[in-house]
């Protein structure tokens, strides 16, 4: 009996199967759309059939926000006419081979990958391109906290963006910068401990 894998490379996942026509058997799987459909075991094996038919011509239409990310991707990494270009092609950031020119994949990849509504994309190294092993599905504030232009702080537990340091020691974050914008010659570390002293003093007075 042939064994397999409870979800294969291409992210379908084996249910049971239907029984058998022939050398084949019918399997009922659970596409990572998260529609149950059947399917042949050979090509559940081979990866010919890549999910329950989501990703066919129609799916530039149902996944509109997707494809729309996608076409974006593309446009600030290959158009030197559009504004986002210079801090994305113009840099060195591209698109994989694999996502380029097929938006089935890129598809495939993000249902699988934690796709939500309400998330972006997000290149974990941010001088690296767009691919599967740099990128995630990211919130808001993780995204913003990932710029490559963040202002950083060394923590306690290790450097972290001056909004994450302000969120987790209850400072004012536009008063913060402001503060380190009007002294640029002071190092933000220093800024960043000023605060810290002034609590603790303010802690004092109080006992």
């Amino acid at each position: 009996m042939r064994t397999h894998s409870r979800v294969n490379a291409n992210g379908i996942e084996f249910i049971r199967c239907l029984g058998k026509s022939g050398k084949n058997s019918k399997y009922l799987c659970r596409c990572h759309c998260g529609k149950v459909f059947e399917m042949w075991d050979s090509r559940y094996y081979d990866l010919r059939q890549k999910s329950c038919g989501c990703l066919q011509s129609g799916s530039k239409k149902k996944y509109k926000r997707l494809y729309s990310i996608w076409t974006n991707m593309k446009t600030r990494c290959n158009n030197p006419h559009t504004p986002e270009y210079r801090r994305y092609g113009g840099r060195g950031v591209k698109i994989c081979s694999e996502w380029e020119n097929d938006f089935p994949a890129f598809l495939s990849w993000s249902m699988k990958n934690g796709y939500k509504s309400n998330l972006s994309i997000d290149r974990i190294n941010n001088d690296e391109g767009y691919s599967p092993s740099n990128c995630r599905w990211a919130d808001n504030f993780t995204q913003q906290s990932n710029k490559s232009n963040n202002v950083k702080i060394n923590s306690t537990h290790g450097e972290i963006t001056a909004k994450q340091w302000c969120r987790e020691n209850g400072v004012n974050y536009k008063s913060f910068m402001t503060n380190h914008y009007r002294n640029p010659n002071i190092d933000i570390n220093n800024i960043a401990e000023g605060y810290i002293n002034h609590f603790i003093e303010k802690t004092e007075e109080k006992l």
